[in-house]
Parts: C-alpha cells; sequence; structure tokens
C-alpha cells in the first residue's frame, strides 16, 4: 500500500516539474492567431479520428457531432448537461441491462423496489419541474388577480 501512494506522490512531482517547464511552451500556443490555431487543431482531430480505427467513417461521424456542436453553441446549449449525459449515459444503460437481467427481464423491479422507486419519483419531478413551476406561477398569478 505504502509503494502504491509513494509512486503516486512521486508521479504528482514529476507532473509538476514538467508543468513548470512546459509553462512556456504552453504561452507560446496561446498567442498564436486563431487563423494559425484552428487548422492546426483540425489536422490534429483528423489524424487522432483516423488513426483509432483507421476508417473514413469516423471521419464523418466526427464532423456530424462537430456540426452538431456548432449548432449547439449558436443557440447557446449548455455544455454541463451534455458532458454529463455523456459520461453518465453509458453507466446508467450497463446498470439497467445489468438488473434488468438479474430480474428475469421484469421491468416491475424498478416500481416495486422503495428506492428504485423514489429515483424515479425524483427523476419525472426534476424532468418536469419546468412545466410544475411554469403552471404554478400562471395559477398563482390568476388567484392574485381574482383577490
Amino acid at each position: 500500500m505504502g509503494s502504491i501512494f509513494g509512486g503516486l506522490v512521486v508521479a504528482n512531482l514529476m507532473m509538476f516539474a514538467l508543468g513548470l517547464l512546459a509553462c512556456r511552451a504552453f504561452l507560446a500556443v496561446l498567442k498564436l492567431k486563431r487563423s494559425t490555431l484552428i487548422p492546426i487543431i483540425l489536422l490534429l482531430c483528423f489524424v487522432g479520428t483516423y488513426a483509432l480505427e483507421r476508417s473514413i467513417f469516423d471521419i464523418w461521424v466526427m464532423w456530424f457531432f462537430g456540426a452538431i456542436g456548432y449548432i449547439m453553441r449558436k443557440f447557446n446549449f449548455p455544455l454541463p448537461p451534455v458532458i454529463l449525459g455523456r459520461v453518465l449515459g453509458t453507466i446508467l444503460e450497463s446498470n439497467f441491462w445489468r438488473s434488468t437481467m438479474l430480474s428475469e427481464d421484469d421491468p416491475t423491479i424498478f416500481i416495486y423496489e422503495p428506492i428504485s422507486l423514489l429515483v424515479l419519483i425524483l427523476a419525472f419531478i426534476i424532468l418536469f419541474w419546468p412545466v410544475i413551476h411554469g403552471s404554478l406561477t400562471v395559477f398563482r398569478a390568476k388567484k392574485m388577480e381574482k383577490s
């Protein structure tokens, strides 16, 4: 146990030293013009995408999701929910299938277990909260007008 912790401490110290040494190089990258930096980034994206599977299809997928990202940025979509959905989605899916297999394909396990029922109810409340909140606001406004 102590050797693992010691190795982590040494690795962190080495990363700190390398970060200090590379700081000037990172600053030089920040001083590049956008017209120079964007083609370099695109080239690295193409090379990295193609190098994974050596497939042109992967490059088309990269373009597709790049276009989706561009559209989302233009319409001011918040980024954190997208990242959370991407990260937690795979975990949720694998655990959903695991619990479905453990219950022998019985979907009622999510309703009859108290903890999962509570989580489902909270998820639906969070999902429909904007609608509920808007309805309550309209209801209160109409109530105030009458009195």
